[in-house]
């Protein structure tokens, strides 16, 4: 069986994905930096997520990028990418670079910043016209 990973879950444009794919019951996958969160918020969303029977969570730490493993991404098919403000850039490369070592992810969706691609961008936009580049 093949899965879709949802990165970002736990944020607002995330939840709410996750929130439509479970409508529609769809073999989907949760990253998360840990599933032990000391963040309040956080833990309530995951807690959330179990609820609705998303038992599967792949743990990638994006301030660890060595946590981020073409291991971790097999059986993945499709990913859609939403990374942290701060490291967009490298966040993007690693799990690009993993993902192409697998037999499975075909699709990568990254959601980007609105005006990156006016020229010149926003400087948000900056950051994210680099990683997809």
């Amino acid at each position: 069986m093949t899965y879709t990973l949802i990165t970002g879950a736990t944020g607002s444009l995330g939840e709410h994905l996750v929130k439509i794919l479970s409508l529609y019951d769809k073999e989907f996958c949760i990253s998360l930096r840990s599933t032990s969160c000391n963040n309040p918020l956080e833990s309530r969303k995951i807690e959330t997520f179990r609820n609705q029977g998303l038992i599967k969570f792949i743990e990638m730490d994006y301030n660890n990028l060595e946590s981020i493993s073409h291991n971790k991404l097999e059986g993945i098919e499709k990913i859609f990418l939403l990374t942290p403000y701060l490291s967009i850039l490298d966040v993007t490369k690693k799990i690009v670079t993993e993902a192409q070592k697998t037999k499975s992810v075909k699709h990568i969706i990254k959601l980007s910043d609105m005006g990156t691609n006016l020229a010149p961008p926003p400087s948000g936009g900056m950051r994210h016209r680099q990683a997809e580049r």
